[in-house]
C-alpha cells in the first residue's frame, strides 16, 4: 500500500488513534497537556509511517535484485512475474519506478513483442536517466525488429545514434540500422552507413567494413 496522501488520512486507522487520543486529552487533561499527548502522538506515528516506509523500500528492493537474477539467468517467465507484483504492489517505491523497464525487457525475451512494446513506451514517457532512456528506446527499436517491421527499426535505431553521443551508443545503433535495412533489401543504404561508420568510428572500422564486403559490390 502506497503512503497515505493527506486527503486519505481520515480514513488512516492510525489517524484514526490520534484523534482519539487528541479527544482523550481534551477532555482529562488541562491545555499543556492536551499539547504534550498530541505532540508526543504525532512523533510516534511519525516514527511509524518512515519504518513502513524504509521497510517497504526494502522489500522493493529486494524484490528488485531477485527479478534482475532471474533475468539475468534467462529465467524471462519469472522475472516478469516478480516485476509485474512490484510494480502492482510496491507503487510508489524506487524499485518499481524502474521495474517496468525490466518487465519489457521480460515481456521481449518471452516473444511477447507487442506488450513489451508498449511497456518500453509506458516507461519512456516518464523515464528521467538517460541511460535508462536509452535502454528503453533501443528496447522499442529492438520490437519493431522483431515484429520485421525493418524500415521503423532502422529509423529508430538511426534516430538513437543522433540523440545519443557517445560513440558506444553511436556504433551500436548505426550497426543495427544498417542491418535492419539490409534485411529489408536495402543495400545501398546499409551499405552508405556502414561506410559512415568507417570513416567515423575508427574502433567499429573493421566490423563495418567486413559487414559492407558482405553486402556484395555497390551497384552501378
Amino acid at each position: 500500500m502506497a503512503t497515505p496522501k493527506r486527503s486519505d488520512l481520515t480514513e488512516d486507522p492510525v489517524h484514526e488513534q490520534l484523534e482519539y487520543a487528541l479527544a482523550w486529552a481534551m477532555k482529562n487533561r488541562n491545555r499543556l497537556a492536551v499539547i504534550a499527548t498530541v505532540l508526543v502522538a504525532a512523533v510516534a506515528i511519525s516514527s511509524f509511517y518512515l519504518q513502513m516506509r524504509s521497510a517497504r523500500e526494502d522489500d522493493a528492493s529486494t524484490a528488485f535484485l531477485q527479478g534482475l537474477a532471474e533475468l539475468n539467468l534467462g529465467n524471462a517467465e519469472e522475472s516478469r512475474a516478480i516485476f509485474t507484483k512490484l510494480g502492482d504492489d510496491m507503487s510508489g517505491t524506487a524499485a518499481s519506478r524502474d521495474s517496468e523497464l525490466y518487465l519489457a525487457n521480460s515481456l521481449f525475451w518471452l516473444g511477447e513483442h507487442g506488450a513489451a512494446k508498449a511497456a518500453f513506451e509506458s516507461y519512456l514517457g516518464r523515464a528521467e536517466d538517460q541511460y535508462l532512456r536509452l535502454a528503453a528506446k533501443e528496447g522499442l527499436a529492438a520490437c519493431a525488429e522483431e515484429q520485421k517491421d525493418w524500415r521503423a527499426a532502422a529509423e529508430a535505431y538511426t534516430t538513437i545514434s543522433r540523440e545519443h553521443v557517445d560513440e558506444t551508443s553511436k556504433v551500436r545503433n548505426l550497426m543495427a540500422a544498417a542491418r535492419c535495412l539490409a534485411t529489408d533489401g536495402d543495400m545501398e543504404g546499409a551499405r552508405a552507413l556502414y561506410l559512415q561508420i568507417e570513416e567515423s568510428h575508427e574502433l567499429a572500422s573493421v566490423d563495418a567494413r567486413v559487414a559492407r564486403s558482405l553486402l556484395g559490390p555497390a551497384s552501378e
